[in-house]
């Protein structure tokens, strides 16, 4: 049952609606200011008090958190505000709204953002691609043309449009890059280097041409980089506030690098040195104030982390953890297998030894004795531990909860929480497949059923589906093309055209899943006595749904996310006399439209050992069909936050 459960997760998940519990659909923050907590019941989203009652039935198709006494939901394909009882204050008619932050939230009309206020009422007329909730009165915009600037409450310029990019404003400094910054010299562009600091009036304080790139502020001090990080005969330098040169990190260049390894914090910053003599050839980490003083040289060349509450951890060269203090003496004899990345935070750490995972203090002194398997990196902002005995369903770790003195109020059974940990007193979980909100005392105050719709149900999303169209093809050593959807041998039956290659959308044909969503199946086939080739992305084909707008023009429905890794790029094959076969949800939404698939195809003939992106593509469309879809899936991306280096996207 449980190898079902987690089949069903997966699933829901390449469909898009099991929701990830780390990341935001949302431009504005994830907060509630409420006591009243989202559930989703045979598919509708309500809410409920803190004690498990519902308050607002289940009628909406989605819905955001309570923020400022409103809430966002969706009705009929639009989204409109509510109160605390359920009753529409603002009526619905935008694609897709967000959270009220300083009084006004972010509103979507084709695509076009606008901030209203509590009456639904715009503050300005938005000519901007898209802007940010506000911060402290600022909306920092973006312009069609890709220039980014920050305005105020009556939509009047702070700082003018003129940059590519401008960070956050910290003790009243960002930094900012200017709209022709070129890192490196290619053959359309020389390299131009617009790095610089600037204050909130837009002022600059560091001259452009200097830095290709700045980072920072952190305690009032930047690091910036006079070349491109690693690539050698470059510098670092740490300024002040001010734009001064604080220090200067020389790069010898060869093999040899020196780089700022992190922020300024508490005072010190690390880095990372060549060694001297006869130790010339190694790197290794140093912790140094701001003006270049070493306080503390780690010759092992293990790593080091940045400090906190004024102690940072080191790893000694048998692999173990210790913590030194500002002045870089170790402060106990203590030794630690491991530590949670972000090391101490409100004075407690958490460490591993050979009994298992505990928390210390900043003496290194055990506040909760070692004794459990795991603890979550999401404990170090809560009060509690959310821990693991490394119990598993099917391999998936399960984790319980502690209080801050340890005590066990909860055993593990939690497959996903909320890492945000304890909200208004409660916590959003998952446990064997069911969404469920846990008080603090452990109890479960409210449980949803494992199926989130009865029966199987179309998907009713306001936002694009990321490409899921994976195939496989005979293994070139790559790796990614070794799962997905395999080639099948072309028969009779198929009923496919002979001798061309052809896109078919089968909509009224549902694709075998462990799933609730209703699918369509699409077939890839090829009956012409050549080898069609393609380009991949991890395995997934270049391949997205499309959908006519309320003009009549094409557009996209699904987008293919960008990959930092070049690896991630290959080449895929499918045979003479083979198709695939893939399941798509089938989309419902307010706007009645038709859809067709979009599939690019390699043109030309590919050396398949050589991994390369190929440009060169042809296009081909299945056949259409009636369907609908909501105003959001066009345009509106839900953001994805990558699960680690084997995950490299990031949107």
């Amino acid at each position: 049952m449980k190898a079902l459960i987690f089949s069903i997760v997966n699933t829901l998940l390449a469909f898009g609606t099991y929701s990830s519990l780390s990341s935001s659909a949302s431009f504005g923050p994830l907060t509630s200011d409420s006591s009243r907590f989202v559930i989703t019941v045979d598919g509708k989203t309500g809410y409920i008090d803190n004690e498990g009652i519902i308050v607002i039935e289940p009628m909406f198709e989605s819905g955001q958190e309570f923020s400022e006494g409103l809430c966002a939901v969706r009705k009929n394909g639009f989204y409109g505000f509510i109160n605390t009882r359920g009753e529409f204050l603002i009526k619905p008619r935008f694609d897709y709204a967000t959270q009220f932050v300083e009084g006004a939230a972010l509103a979507f009309i084709d695509g076009k953002p606008v901030f209203v206020d509590k009456h639904g009422d715009p503050l300005f007329p938005s000519a901007y691609k898209s802007m940010t909730p506000y911060r402290n009165g600022k909306s920092w915009v973006r312009t069609h043309s890709g220039k980014a600037g920050i305005v105020d409450k009556k939509g009047h310029l702070l700082i003018d449009t003129v940059y590519s990019r401008i960070g956050d404003f910290s003790d009243g400094l960002a930094v900012a890059y200017g709209v022709d910054h070129q890192t490196y010299s290619t053959k359309e562009k020389s390299r131009k280097l617009q790095a610089t600091i600037i204050d909130t009036l837009g002022r600059r304080i560091v001259a452009y041409g200097k830095y290709s790139e700045i980072i920072g502020p952190s305690e009032g001090y930047f690091r910036a980089s006079t070349s491109p990080r690693f690539f050698g005969n470059g510098e670092e330098h740490l300024l002040d506030r001010t734009g001064k040169k604080i220090y200067v990190l020389s790069d010898p260049g060869k093999n040899y690098y020196s780089s700022f390894e992190g922020d300024v914090c508490d005072g010190i910053i690390r880095a990372t040195m060549p060694g001297q003599g006869a130790d010339n050839g190694n790197n290794h980490d140093v912790y140094m104030t701001p003006e270049g003083r070493i306080i503390f040289e780690n010759v092992s060349q293990r790593w080091t982390r940045n400090f906190s509450d004024n102690r940072a951890f080191i790893e000694n060269e048998d692999k173990t953890y210790s913590i030194i203090n500002k002045t870089g003496k170790i402060i106990s004899d203590l030794r630690y297998k491991d530590v949670l990345l972000h090391g101490f935070y409100k004075g407690r750490a958490f460490v591993q030894t050979d009994n298992g995972w505990g928390v210390i203090d900043t003496l290194g002194q055990f506040i909760v004795t070692p004794k459990f398997g795991r603890i979550h990196e999401a404990s170090a902002g809560t009060d509690h531990i959310f821990f693991t005995n490394m119990d598993s369903v099917n391999g998936n770790e399960v984790y319980g909860i502690a209080d801050a003195h340890g005590n066990v109020i909860l055993t593990p059974k939690l497959e996903q929480f909320d890492e945000r940990g304890f909200v208004n007193g409660l916590l959003f979980a998952y446990v064997e497949g069911k969404s469920a909100y846990i008080d603090e005392k452990g109890n479960t105050v409210w449980e949803g059923d494992l199926q989130p719709v009865s029966g199987l149900q179309p998907l009713d999303i306001d936002y694009m589906k990321r490409g899921y169209f994976h195939a496989s093809s005979q293994s070139t050593g790559h790796g990614y093309e070794e799962y997905g959807a395999e080639p099948q041998v072309i028969t009779k039956a198929n009923s496919f055209k002979e001798g061309v290659f052809e896109v078919v959308a089968v909509p009224e044909r549902q694709h075998e899943t462990r799933t609730s969503i209703r699918t369509m199946t699409i077939f890839v086939a090829n009956s012409t006595p050549d080898t069609v080739n393609f380009n991949a992305q991890d395995g997934r084909l270049y391949m997205k749904m499309q959908a006519k707008d309320k003009t009549g023009a094409w557009r996209d429905i699904e987008y293919l996310p960008n990959s930092w890794c070049g690896n991630s790029y290959h080449t895929m094959w499918l045979a003479p006399g083979n198709y695939w076969s893939f399941a798509a949800p089938v989309y419902h939404g307010a706007f009645e439209t038709q859809l067709r698939v979009e599939l690019k195809v390699v043109d030309g003939k590919i050396d398949h050992t050589q991994f390369e992106h190929k440009k060169n593509e042809n296009i081909f469309y299945s056949n259409e069909f009636n369907a609908s879809v909501n105003p959001g899936q066009f345009w509106r991306k839900a953001g994805y936050t990558p699960m680690g280096i084997m995950d490299p996207y990031l949107e």
